[in-house]
């Protein structure tokens, strides 16, 4: 799907800004009685992806290494997404993390974002990876293997059973698995997950890493 870019969006793909706010709409019209027009909705998509893209530029992005996959069997034309993520009990705050890989093995793309008021460790690790599938469709990517170390999450998303914790967040995974033409979900051990671990502590330098947890 080809954009012509409004308000400066250039080469940021407006689609999945659109989705996202179209279903968004939706939950509030119906749970929360609360409505939008179509212009509204058009308006706040093209305001996040304003904001997403100059985010891009703001990061300082680290330099590429290379990672160890897991053991699986792989499509070669799909990408790996490794994600992980870090939760400040403290305040309630995380950081997370991902790059995308190809075939050879090589990340190609990096991000890293910090989100507030976040209820858990649990609920920073499936934040991250909604974030990173919302990178992936901004990128043009359709195909993708997305790699966590945290097994919970894995078993959740790939049992398609959820919690009372994650319901909201699950379910906008498993609505941008729509926008995929293939997604899947693996665990893999933390020690094999470093690129996305060093992304995430990149951005908690600041704080003392005593605070963080992980699942």
């Amino acid at each position: 799907m080809i954009n012509l870019p409004p308000s400066g969006l250039a080469q940021v793909p407006l689609f999945p800004w659109l989705l996202w706010n179209l279903w968004k709409s939706i939950n509030q019209a119906l749970f929360e009685e609360k409505f939008f027009s179509e212009e509204e909705t058009l308006l706040k998509s093209i305001r996040e992806a304003i904001s997403w893209k100059e985010a891009q530029s703001r990061r300082k992005i680290p330099e590429p290494v290379r990672e160890s996959q897991a053991t699986a069997p792989l499509s070669p034309e799909s990408i790996c997404c490794y994600v992980d993520a870090a939760w400040i009990e403290a305040f309630g705050d995380c950081e997370m993390g991902w790059h995308f890989t190809q075939a050879n093995n090589v990340s190609f793309a990096q991000q890293s974002t910090h989100h507030d008021h976040v209820a858990s460790a649990l609920a920073a690790e499936a934040l991250a990876v909604k974030n990173a599938l919302f990178d992936a469709l901004a990128r043009g990517i359709r195909k993708l293997h997305v790699f966590s170390d945290c097994k919970v999450l894995i078993s959740l998303l790939n049992s398609r059973k959820s919690t009372v914790e994650l319901r909201g967040l699950l379910l906008d995974i498993r609505e941008l698995d729509g926008s995929f033409i293939k997604l899947s979900f693996m665990f893999i051990p933390h020690v094999r997950n470093g690129l996305a671990d060093t992304l995430v502590k990149s951005g908690l330098l600041p704080v003392n890493n005593a605070s963080l947890a992980e699942v």
